[in-house]
Protein backbone atom coordinates (compact mmCIF):
# COMPACT_ATOMS: atom_id res chain seq x y z
CA UNK A 1 0.00 0.00 0.00
CA UNK A 2 1.04 3.87 -0.68
CA UNK A 3 1.64 6.48 1.47
CA UNK A 4 -1.88 8.06 3.43
CA UNK A 5 -2.31 11.40 2.86
CA UNK A 6 -4.71 12.91 5.32
CA UNK A 7 -5.69 16.50 5.52
CA UNK A 8 -6.73 18.13 9.18
CA UNK A 9 -9.74 20.38 9.40
CA UNK A 10 -11.38 22.21 12.06
CA UNK A 11 -15.42 23.35 11.91
CA UNK A 12 -16.82 24.95 14.94
CA UNK A 13 -14.23 23.36 17.22
CA UNK A 14 -14.64 20.02 16.12
CA UNK A 15 -11.53 18.10 14.04
CA UNK A 16 -12.21 16.38 10.61
CA UNK A 17 -10.03 14.44 9.48
CA UNK A 18 -9.93 14.39 5.31
CA UNK A 19 -8.55 11.95 3.14
CA UNK A 20 -6.77 13.41 0.26
CA UNK A 21 -7.16 11.33 -3.22
CA UNK A 22 -4.96 13.34 -5.21
CA UNK A 23 -2.40 15.06 -3.56
CA UNK A 24 0.55 14.93 -6.25
CA UNK A 25 1.33 16.11 -9.70
CA UNK A 26 1.45 14.54 -13.27
CA UNK A 27 3.47 16.41 -15.51
CA UNK A 28 4.54 16.22 -19.24
CA UNK A 29 5.19 17.58 -22.58
CA UNK A 30 2.55 17.07 -24.92
CA UNK A 31 2.48 16.04 -28.22
CA UNK A 32 4.15 18.61 -30.89
CA UNK A 33 3.43 18.73 -34.61
CA UNK A 34 6.57 17.18 -37.06
CA UNK A 35 8.31 19.15 -39.44
CA UNK A 36 6.98 19.06 -42.90
CA UNK A 37 7.57 20.49 -46.22
CA UNK A 38 4.96 23.31 -47.64
CA UNK A 39 3.96 21.75 -50.87
CA UNK A 40 3.44 24.98 -52.81
CA UNK A 41 6.69 26.70 -52.15
CA UNK A 42 8.68 23.53 -51.29
CA UNK A 43 10.31 25.48 -48.12
CA UNK A 44 10.64 23.22 -44.64
CA UNK A 45 8.01 23.97 -42.40
CA UNK A 46 9.54 23.83 -38.41
CA UNK A 47 7.45 21.34 -36.19
CA UNK A 48 5.82 22.78 -33.21
CA UNK A 49 7.19 21.02 -30.12
CA UNK A 50 4.63 20.08 -27.30
CA UNK A 51 2.92 22.48 -24.62
CA UNK A 52 3.93 21.25 -21.06
CA UNK A 53 0.70 19.76 -19.12
CA UNK A 54 -0.31 18.60 -15.42
CA UNK A 55 -2.76 16.75 -13.40
CA UNK A 56 -3.93 15.98 -10.87
CA UNK A 57 -2.79 12.13 -9.70
CA UNK A 58 -2.19 9.80 -7.15
CA UNK A 59 1.07 8.02 -7.23
CA UNK A 60 1.81 3.81 -5.45
CA UNK A 61 4.70 2.56 -5.55
CA UNK A 62 5.28 -1.09 -5.42
CA UNK A 63 7.19 -2.60 -2.68
CA UNK A 64 6.98 -6.38 -2.59
CA UNK A 65 3.97 -9.25 -4.32
CA UNK A 66 3.49 -10.11 -7.58
CA UNK A 67 4.24 -7.54 -10.53
CA UNK A 68 3.12 -7.15 -14.26
CA UNK A 69 5.26 -7.64 -17.18
CA UNK A 70 4.71 -5.17 -19.96
CA UNK A 71 6.61 -4.16 -23.32
CA UNK A 72 7.68 -0.81 -23.22
CA UNK A 73 8.12 1.59 -26.84
CA UNK A 74 11.46 -0.71 -27.74
CA UNK A 75 9.35 -3.89 -27.44
CA UNK A 76 11.62 -4.62 -24.47
CA UNK A 77 10.00 -7.02 -21.41
CA UNK A 78 9.82 -4.27 -18.69
CA UNK A 79 8.87 -4.78 -14.95
CA UNK A 80 5.89 -2.95 -13.68
CA UNK A 81 7.34 -0.20 -10.82
CA UNK A 82 4.06 1.61 -10.08
CA UNK A 83 0.25 2.68 -10.49
CA UNK A 84 -0.64 6.13 -10.95
CA UNK A 85 -4.28 7.60 -10.37
CA UNK A 86 -5.66 10.62 -12.19
CA UNK A 87 -9.05 11.83 -11.52
CA UNK A 88 -11.87 11.47 -14.19
CA UNK A 89 -12.12 14.89 -16.48
CA UNK A 90 -8.20 15.16 -16.26
CA UNK A 91 -5.84 15.27 -19.01
CA UNK A 92 -4.04 12.10 -19.52
CA UNK A 93 -1.47 11.32 -21.10
CA UNK A 94 -0.84 9.00 -23.91
CA UNK A 95 0.90 5.37 -23.62
CA UNK A 96 4.92 5.67 -24.07
CA UNK A 97 5.42 9.26 -22.94
CA UNK A 98 7.82 10.19 -20.36
CA UNK A 99 6.01 11.33 -17.07
CA UNK A 100 7.33 13.31 -13.86
CA UNK A 101 4.93 12.77 -10.52
CA UNK A 102 5.98 14.86 -8.33
CA UNK A 103 4.64 15.56 -4.68
CA UNK A 104 4.78 19.03 -2.08
CA UNK A 105 5.78 16.75 0.63
CA UNK A 106 7.87 14.41 -0.61
CA UNK A 107 9.76 15.94 -3.59
CA UNK A 108 10.03 13.55 -7.14
CA UNK A 109 8.14 10.54 -6.43
CA UNK A 110 8.47 9.13 -9.63
CA UNK A 111 9.99 10.11 -13.42
CA UNK A 112 10.15 7.05 -16.49
CA UNK A 113 7.76 5.94 -19.25
CA UNK A 114 4.38 4.82 -18.94
CA UNK A 115 3.81 1.39 -19.78
CA UNK A 116 -0.22 1.60 -20.14
CA UNK A 117 -3.08 3.79 -19.78
CA UNK A 118 -6.84 2.10 -18.82
CA UNK A 119 -9.77 4.46 -18.27
CA UNK A 120 -12.03 3.69 -16.05
CA UNK A 121 -15.68 5.38 -14.83
CA UNK A 122 -13.92 6.70 -12.10
CA UNK A 123 -10.27 7.75 -12.76
CA UNK A 124 -7.43 6.56 -15.09
CA UNK A 125 -5.09 4.01 -14.36
CA UNK A 126 -1.81 4.41 -15.30
CA UNK A 127 0.59 1.53 -15.18
CA UNK A 128 4.35 3.11 -15.29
Amino acid sequence: MGFQYTERTYIEGQELLMVKHYPHKLSWTGEGTSPSVDPATGFPIPGVPGLPQEAKARYENFKTGAVKEWRNKKNETVLQRGTIYVKKGEPTPKKFETVTVTSGEYGLMFEGEILNVYHGQLNTTIAV
